[in-house]
């Protein structure tokens, strides 16, 4: 990522004749961002963006390097001394752009000359060049044969997890390269070939393609042969040998009907005052109710109260009645219903 962040600064600033001058408050922004960059690589491996790599013609001209470049590789070795052991890269490369910036102009000049000369060089080859189309070195269509030893191609299967050190991925362009380096790793068990690559698995076991991910596992090859799964044998149901239960005889339980209750409604009522008559008929004694007639009446007075929507009988003793049915509901306690 380092070497993206140096060819943008280059780009920008470097003229015609090579010279690169880059303001100081640019540098100081890429060297901050190369150290994060740094820094996230150690913690975590970053996933890779998706898209096709072609690979470069061989054929084209190399590009003239830079009078900066040239002195680096001259002095290079020497920064990297006097930083001492556990430097990061990106401190050899702040170094090296302050020693070239505390160069005279006098140092510098051998540098420069042999740019130019590099960049006429250049520019005659780009002026007779023809470039051809870029050729991927890989192709998804292509299932070598399995080498001795192997068994494959398993299509549409995949090994588990990658083989690289540390649970990392290692992936190949080539099958043979792939091969090579399987061959060196105990832990690879097989190679996976997706639409972009060949990784190394550790397997061992091959696993079918996830619906809608084939392109991440087109074939698998494995080392010797891959273990057969035990198929279970399958069991007739008349073979099913299932035990008798007794069945427990529930005895019904009788449940005595609630007993209905009549009752009588207090209700308060008031009388309008009688108009006043000329002569007042005479008072009836009323008559004295049996003994009897109290003994036989089961009636209860009771009032009539609303608990949540709901009406119901309450007598003395704050117990509820059904108005219909007149059936024992519950005991009002604290303005709630408790049932029974």
């Amino acid at each position: 990522m380092s070497s993206s962040v140096i060819t943008t600064l280059m780009a920008q600033y470097q003229d015609a004749d090579g010279k690169l001058t880059i303001p100081q408050d640019k540098l100081l922004e890429a060297i901050s961002l190369m150290e994060s960059q740094q820094s996230n690589d150690d913690e975590i491996e970053k996933p890779k963006k998706r898209k096709t790599k072609k690979t470069k013609d061989p054929n084209a001209p190399k590009r003239a390097k830079s009078a900066y470049l040239r002195w680096l590789e001259v002095n290079r070795s020497q920064i990297k001394d006097s930083l001492g052991e556990g430097h990061k890269p990106t401190e050899v490369m702040k170094e090296a752009g302050k020693q070239w910036k505390a160069l005279d102009d006098s140092e510098k000049i051998p540098f420069e000359e042999d740019f130019k000369v590099d960049q006429e060089r250049y520019k005659a080859e780009m002026a007779e060049y023809k470039p051809t189309a870029p050729v991927d070195s890989y192709s998804a269509e292509e299932y070598p044969e399995a080498p001795e030893g192997w068994s494959g191609p398993y299509q549409l299967k995949y090994l588990w997890k990658h083989a690289g050190p540390d649970g990392k991925a290692m992936r190949f362009k080539d099958f043979d390269e792939a091969i090579k380096a399987a061959v060196t790793i105990d832990d690879c068990k097989g190679i996976t070939k997706t639409s972009r690559w060949y990784e190394l698995r550790r397997g061992p076991d091959l696993m079918s393609a996830t619906a809608g991910k084939e392109s991440s596992s087109l074939a698998s090859w494995v080392k010797g042969s891959p273990s057969e799964p035990q198929v279970m044998v399958p069991t007739k149901v008349s073979e099913i040998v299932v035990p008798e239960v007794e069945e427990e005889k529930i005895e019904p339980v009788e449940t005595k009907p609630k007993s209905k209750k009549s009752f009588t409604k207090k209700v308060k009522i008031v009388e309008p005052e009688p108009e006043p008559e000329p002569e007042p008929e005479p008072e009836l004694e009323p008559e004295e109710e049996s003994e009897d007639e109290d003994e036989d009446d089961d009636t209860l007075e009771v009032d009539e109260v609303v608990i949540n929507g709901e009406t119901y009988y309450k007598d003395a003793n704050d117990t509820l009645y059904d108005m219909e049915t007149s059936e024992e509901v519950g005991q009002l306690v604290a303005g709630e219903i408790v049932r029974e």
